[in-house]
């Protein structure tokens, strides 16, 4: 923060120009910004899929330097508040920190400290902050046409209910989104007071006609050219003669009585003739309708003076109280990763690599994996490091790592910045059986939120190491457990977002499932010892507690409630080493039911999935296992789970040239 605060300044300093303008500002901080924010964290889901390449650590860092760019040019503008002052530092704080953490281009590196699911979340984050920031500058200068125009009629509307013995009723219609163009603020009371004009003119004139009941309609409507604004008021009143029409705009002109429609002055005139084009369609007793263009124009803004800016002191005064309150922890280097040099000893690193503390935990520390256990070969090698979170507190980073002690079961701790344990606990396990009482290994930690509340949470694997169940532990921040999902075999994290566009956070995971044999209609045959079946399940918090399908591992457990849950059944043997799933390929989404599922197996097989994790169709390429084998079904049925319900679908496997 200190730094950031030290940048904005110098930023200050710096010529600027006399004058921005509205759509300049909000290309940048808006367009300009949203575009490099989403190829940033476009390079964060390579990198997650263990997809780095030669240049991405420098392509990301430039992006990163853009972004600060883009946002101090506008700096003189942000510090003309306090409050919008205050962003702009956070903002490129954070974009420091983020520069820092980027991955180092080395071919066939992967994703190092922070863990990649945590950078794509401060990434999101980001973009909010600097939408904020924009949104505020944005309002501070002008206004939404279309949002005089709803003031005007709201204020007329209680003019109307204030008397009794009008009965016109006035409706607001926003046609496709139109009249949405800015105007300055400055101009604001005068687009009022002129729409308050013409409001009170077509009521009147419903009034004059007699008709009983009458109606007063303004429509928002998007110009014919497509930029900028327009509105149309009609009315069903008596209306005009080609005459009366011609002098309407006269000061002084009335048609509706005295004190009633006496035209515009001078000063409205003009004002509307600078600002817009207007047209009137009438016809004696056909009613009127008026319309208002407002051609798209870029506004000037100027940019504060130096000596004149009203918060000048603000970001001077905000550095020192910031040098003062942090000079303890501006001691200390932030904390970029951290990893075990031996079984029980854990070392964090800043930036440069440099050790900043170690640690001896007393007990082996176990790798955050993010793969399957089950499906360990003796070429990997471990690249996940403990998980390292930063801002979850006042400028601090915290390290979550597990550790397996030879006996009993093992721990999860966190520690602060500077190694201190902020609290530990023992990983909480509920064994299916009594020959479930083994050690404990937490096989990964991986960052959430929970749907009640958006909270921050960690999602804990906890299995035992001589079995093959598996809990899913949710925990706080501050290390309080808020639920528990138990599963009969493997799990292997994938993805935590908002998979299905329902605006809710989902869970991803891909695994085995040890039991699913056990079903007659799944598998005919009964499968030999040691089977195991994949699946993938789509979680959603906090309706997840329990246990997974068949539902009979844990005795008094009631059954999960998940999203979606999918078993794939082999193809033509059980004995098969390709029965495990490749990969999992998520399509972006916008709307409810929107997103599209790859699933690939190992076998060659492609499932196409919906939202709800239903399978679509089955193909397979040339020169798969699956293709040689030709089958034209698998040896069964699908299951489909999705809230309680089963349903077995079966496939045909389709034969696809590639």
């Amino acid at each position: 923060m200190i730094g950031a605060a030290v940048r904005v300044l110098s930023a200050l300093l710096r010529t600027q120009h006399r004058e921005s303008t509205f759509d300049g500002l909000r290309s940048d901080l808006s367009h300009e910004t949203a575009a490099k924010f989403t190829r940033l964290a476009g390079l964060g889901y390579e990198w997650r899929q263990g997809r780095l390449r030669d240049g991405d650590g420098d392509d990301s860092r430039a992006i990163i330097h853009d972004l600060t760019r883009l946002h101090l040019r506008h700096g003189r503008l942000a510090c003309a508040r306090f409050g919008t002052c205050g962003q702009l530092i956070g903002v490129v704080a954070r974009l420091a920190a983020l520069r820092r953490v980027m991955p180092r281009a080395r071919a066939g590196a992967g994703p190092p400290a922070p863990d990649a699911a945590t950078l794509l979340q401060e990434i999101t984050q980001l973009r909010t902050e600097s939408q904020m920031l924009c949104e505020k500058i944005t309002l501070r200068l002008a206004l939404r046409f279309g949002d005089l125009v709803g003031a005007a009629v709201e204020e007329s509307r209680r003019e109307i209910s204030a008397d009794d013995r009008v009965r016109v009723k006035l409706v607001l219609q926003d046609g496709a989104g139109g009249a949405g163009d800015w105007v300055p603020r400055r101009d604001a009371e005068a687009w009022t007071d002129l729409m308050r004009n013409f409001l009170r003119n077509a009521v009147a004139a419903t009034l004059e006609r007699g008709t009983g009941a009458g109606v007063v309609t303004v429509r928002l409507l998007t110009p014919a050219e497509g930029r900028g604004s327009a509105v149309e008021i009609t009315d069903d009143g008596v209306g005009m003669s080609p005459g009366t029409l011609a002098s309407m705009w006269q000061a002084g002109a009335g048609t509706h009585g005295p004190g009633r429609g006496q035209g515009l002055t001078p000063g409205k005139l003009a004002f509307l003739e600078r600002r817009a084009r207007f047209s009137v369609r009438s016809r004696p007793e056909g009613g009127t309708a008026l319309r208002l263009d407002l051609p798209h124009r870029d506004i000037a803004i100027a940019t504060p003076r130096l000596w004149s800016l009203p918060t000048l002191t603000a970001p001077a005064a905000l550095l020192l109280a910031m040098v003062l309150l942090g000079w303890g922890a501006s001691r200390h280097s932030a904390i970029v990763s951290a990893g075990a040099t031996a079984p029980g000893i854990l070392c964090a690193y800043d930036a440069r690599g440099a050790l900043l503390w170690q640690r001896d935990l007393g007990a082996t520390i176990i790798p955050n994996y993010l793969r399957p256990a089950y499906d360990r070969r003796p070429s990997d090698t471990v690249v996940d490091p403990p998980l390292v979170l930063t801002g979850v507190g006042p400028g601090d980073s915290r390290i979550v790592v597990a550790t397996a002690g030879a006996h009993g079961p093992g721990k999860v701790t966190c520690l602060d910045e500077r190694g201190r344990t902020s609290w530990s606990r023992t990983l909480a396990w509920e064994p299916p059986t009594p020959a479930y009482a083994g050690a404990l290994a937490c096989v990964f930690i991986a960052p959430s939120l929970w749907n009640d509340g958006r909270r921050s949470v960690l999602v804990l694997n906890v299995r035992d190491q001589e079995h093959s169940a598996t809990s899913l532990q949710f925990l706080a921040t501050d290390g309080s457990l808020l639920g528990s999902y138990q599963h009969p075999g493997h799990l292997e994290w994938d993805r935590s977002s908002d998979v299905d566009g329902d605006g809710r956070e989902e869970i991803l995971l891909r695994g085995c499932n040890n039991d699913a044999g056990a079903d007659t209609l799944f598998l005919a045959e009964a499968p030999p010892p040691g089977f195991y079946s994949p699946c993938l399940m789509m979680l959603e918090t906090p309706e997840i507690a329990g246990q997974a399908y068949p539902y009979r591992g844990w005795r008094g457990l009631p059954p999960a409630n998940e999203q979606g849950y999918l078993l794939i059944p082999p193809l033509d043997s059980y004995a098969s080493d390709d029965l495990l799933i490749e990969k999992v390929n998520c399509s972006s989404t916008s709307a409810p039911g929107g997103a599209r599922i790859e699933l690939v197996m190992r076998d060659g097989r492609v499932y196409d999935l919906d939202a709800e994790l239903r399978p679509l169709a089955c193909r397979v390429g040339d020169n798969t296992r699956a293709a040689r084998l030709a089958p034209l079904e698998a040896m069964g049925p699908l299951v489909h789970i999705r809230g309680g319900v089963h349903e077995y679908i079966r496939l045909p496997v389709r034969r696809e040239q590639t």
